[in-house]
């Protein structure tokens, strides 16, 4: 999460953050299927963190914008 972060920041580009992140707990899910050694527990533990972090990730980049009326 800190190298897409790190990079993102490096790039100036909040978009590549959101997306990166939005994609990664697909990962655990893979590793988890391919591998079969992730006890339920530590797999919710992890989904849920990896998803949190991309929820926070995005809700960062919402808030940074300016609101308008749309009138």
């Amino acid at each position: 999460m800190l190298i897409v972060l790190a990079a993102s920041y490096a790039a100036g580009s909040a978009a590549l953050a959101v997306y990166a992140l939005s994609f990664w707990h697909y990962l655990l899910y893979w590793w988890a299927y391919r591998y079969g050694a992730v006890s339920p527990r530590r797999f919710r533990r992890e989904a849920l963190l990896m998803k949190s972090a991309a929820m926070l990730a995005l809700a960062a980049v919402v808030l940074t914008l300016p609101w308008h009326s749309g009138a």
